[in-house]
C-alpha cells in the first residue's frame, strides 16, 4: 500500500498562530468533531453528501487547521465547500479517522540558558541529540517551571530536523526547547499514539520544503489524523509493536557490547599477539618472550619496520579530476563508498564508471583484487579492500591505492592493521595542519607497523574473524527484527491484520500508560 493510500498527505501550518483555528475560521479548536465520520451528519449540500459518503467509506480525511486555498490543493486532496480532505484508504468497521488536535495537549520545551548547562549534578537535560538514549550528554543547573519536567514513558518528538517521536526512559529530566512533550486524552493510549504518529510526522518531515534544518511546530501535529481503533484494539497493536522494540534494544545492546570487547581485544593484539594454541600471548607468564620497541613492549619475534617496506606499490593520482561519467565501463571507487568495517559499498546504483579510454590514462591507479585504498584527503583514514569485481577499476584524486608485499603482509592482516586504532592514531597525527587535511604519500611510508611472522598473521586475523561474525549474526538478527517491526507497523497500525479477536495479552508496560 503507498503513502496516498493511508490517509496521511497533509498540508504544513508553519504559523502557530493557527492552531486552534478550524475550516472555514473556526477559533476554538474544540469545535471540531472528534471524529470525521460523525460529521457526515451535518451534510446539507450535494458536496458535503459526497464528502459524507466518503468518509463513510474510509477515502477522505478531513485536513482542518491547514492553510490552503483551492488554486493550492495537491494531489491526492480535494477542496469540498472550501474544505480540504485528503483521499485516504478504507478502514475496518469500528475504526474512526481522529483529527489530533482536540485529542492531545503540546508542551514545548524550556529555553535553558546555556550559561547553566553543566556536565553533572544538575537535571538530565533532554535535547534533540538525546533522543533514543536513556541519558543525556549535559545537565542543567538553574531555575526552570515545573511544566518542563519529564518523567519515565512521556511521549517526546523532535521538532528540528528529523520529526521522530520516542518514549522517554531515562529518569525525571528537563524538557529542553525544540523537543516537545505529547498527552494524549483518554481516547488513546499511549504507547499506541507513539507508534500510530511515526509515519505522519515523516510525511510532515518530507512535506516541508525549502530549508536545509525542517522544523516542526504544534499546529502541524495537531493537523495530523489517525486511523484510530478502538481502545482494547489500541492496547493490543501496542503490545505487539512495544514487544519487538524491546526484542529490538537487546539485539542493538548485544551488538554495542560485542563491537566494545572487539575494540579492547584488538588493542590487546596488537601488544601480545597470538599464540600457536589461539590464545592471547600473556607478558606476565612469559615476559622472557617481550622486549621493549619504540611502539612499545611487544612480541620479542615481531618486527617494527616502515610500512613502506611492506608495500609494493603506492600511488594516488592527483591531476585525476573533470572525469566524464558512463553509464558502462570501468568501476571508480571513491571515498564515500568506504565502510567502516574495510569493505567497499558495492550497490551498483552508487558506483560511477568512466570509460576504457579514460582508465587507461592512469595505468597505476588501476586496482587488483586485495589492494587497498586509503583516504588521504578530507576526511582521512577511510579504508577499503578491493573485492574481485572492483578488479581493473580506478580511484579519486581523494585516495591512495596501497599494494603490499604479500610475502611480508597478508591481506587479512592488513586490513586489520589499517584499521586499528594505533595505526588510525598515526594518520591523524600526520594529518597537515590546513583547512583540508592532507596525508602525503611519504607520511604513509614511514609509519612504523608491527609485523607478526605470516603464520601468527594468519592466527591473529583467524581470532578477529571470530569476533566480526559474532557481530555480523546479531546485525542479521537485528535487521530481520527491523523488518517485522515495519511489515507490523503497515499491517497493524492500518487495520489490514486485525488484533480484536486475537488472544493478545496486552503488557503491563501498556497497561501503565493507559
Amino acid at each position: 500500500m503507498s503513502d496516498d493510500d493511508l490517509g496521511l498527505d497533509m498540508e504544513i501550518v508553519e504559523d502557530d498562530e493557527l492552531d486552534e483555528l478550524g475550516a472555514g475560521g473556526a477559533s476554538n479548536s474544540e469545535e471540531r468533531p472528534r471524529s470525521w465520520s460523525k460529521e457526515s451528519k451535518e451534510a446539507g449540500t450535494e458536496g458535503s453528501d459526497k464528502r459524507s459518503e466518503e468518509v463513510r467509506k474510509g477515502r477522505l480525511s478531513n485536513l482542518q487547521g491547514a492553510s490552503v486555498s483551492p488554486s493550492k490543493s495537491e494531489k491526492g486532496t480535494e477542496l469540498i465547500n472550501g474544505v480540504l480532505w485528503s483521499k485516504v484508504g478504507s478502514i475496518p468497521d469500528g475504526w474512526e479517522f481522529v483529527n489530533l488536535g482536540p485529542e492531545v495537549s503540546i508542551q514545548t520545551g524550556y529555553n535553558a540558558p546555556s550559561k547553566n548547562f553543566i556536565e553533572e549534578g544538575g537535571i538530565p537535560l533532554i535535547r534533540n541529540r538525546d533522543l533514543g538514549s536513556e541519558e543525556t550528554e549535559i545537565q542543567y543547573d538553574g531555575d526552570y517551571g515545573e511544566e518542563y519536567l519529564i518523567e519515565d514513558g512521556d511521549l517526546l518528538v523532535s521538532m528540528d530536523g528529523e520529526f521522530e517521536p520516542h518514549l522517554w526512559t531515562g529518569g525525571k529530566a528537563l524538557l529542553n526547547q525544540r523537543v516537545c512533550k505529547i498527552e494524549s486524552s483518554d481516547r488513546y493510549s499511549h504507547i499506541f499514539l507513539a507508534y500510530a504518529i511515526e509515519k505522519p510526522l515523516y510525511l510532515l518531515q518530507k512535506s516541508i520544503a525549502g530549508t536545509t534544518v525542517k522544523h516542526l511546530s504544534k499546529s502541524n501535529i495537531r493537523s495530523v489524523n489517525l486511523p484510530t481503533p478502538p481502545l482494547p484494539e489500541q492496547r493490543k497493536i501496542a503490545s505487539v509493536l512495544y514487544a519487538v522494540d524491546q526484542a529490538i534494544q537487546k539485539t542493538e545492546a548485544i551488538i554495542e557490547q560485542a563491537k566494545r570487547v572487539k575494540r579492547g581485544f584488538l588493542q590487546d593484539l596488537f601488544s601480545f599477539g597470538v599464540g600457536s594454541d589461539d590464545r592471547l600471548r600473556d607478558p606476565d607468564q612469559d615476559p622472557g618472550r617481550f622486549r621493549e620497541t619504540k611502539l612499545g613492549s611487544l612480541p620479542s619475534d615481531w618486527e617494527v619496520i616502515p610500512m613502506g617496506k611492506a608495500i609494493s606499490t603506492l600511488y594516488r593520482y592527483p591531476s585525476y579530476y573533470d572525469i566524464e561519467y558512463v553509464d558502462e565501463g570501468v568501476p571508480e571507487v571513491r571515498g564515500e563508498l568506504l565502510r567502516a568495517d574495510g569493505t567497499i559499498n558495492l550497490n551498483t546504483e552508487e558506483i560511477r564508471y568512466v570509460s576504457e579510454e579514460t582508465a587507461s590514462e592512469y595505468p597505476r591507479v588501476r586496482l587488483e583484487e586485495n589492494d587497498f585504498v586509503i583516504s588521504v584527503r578530507g576526511t582521512v583514514g577511510k579504508v577499503g579492500r578491493i573485492p574481485p569485481s572492483l578488479a581493473g577499476g580506478v580511484i579519486t584524486a581523494n585516495l591512495i591505492r596501497v599494494k603490499f608485499d604479500t610475502d611480508k603482509i597478508l591481506p587479512d592482516y592488513a586490513q586489520i592493521m589499517l584499521l586499528s586504532r594505533q595505526f588510525q592514531r598515526r594518520l591523524d597525527a600526520l594529518t597537515s595542519a590546513t583547512t583540508i587535511k592532507t596525508i602525503k604519500a611519504d607520511d604513509l611510508r614511514r609509519i612504523p607497523v608491527r609485523l607478526p611472522d605470516l603464520s601468527e598473521q594468519r592466527r591473529i586475523s583467524k581470532v578477529v574473524q571470530s569476533h566480526r561474525e559474532k557481530i555480523r549474526k546479531e546485525q542479521a538478527q537485528l535487521d530481520e527484527l527491523l523488518l517485522l517491526k515495519k511489515g507490523l507497523m503497515q499491517n497493524l497500525l492500518t487495520g489490514e491484520v486485525r488484533t480484536a479477536d486475537k488472544a493478545i495479552d496486552v503488557l503491563n508496560e501498556v497497561v501503565e500508560h493507559g
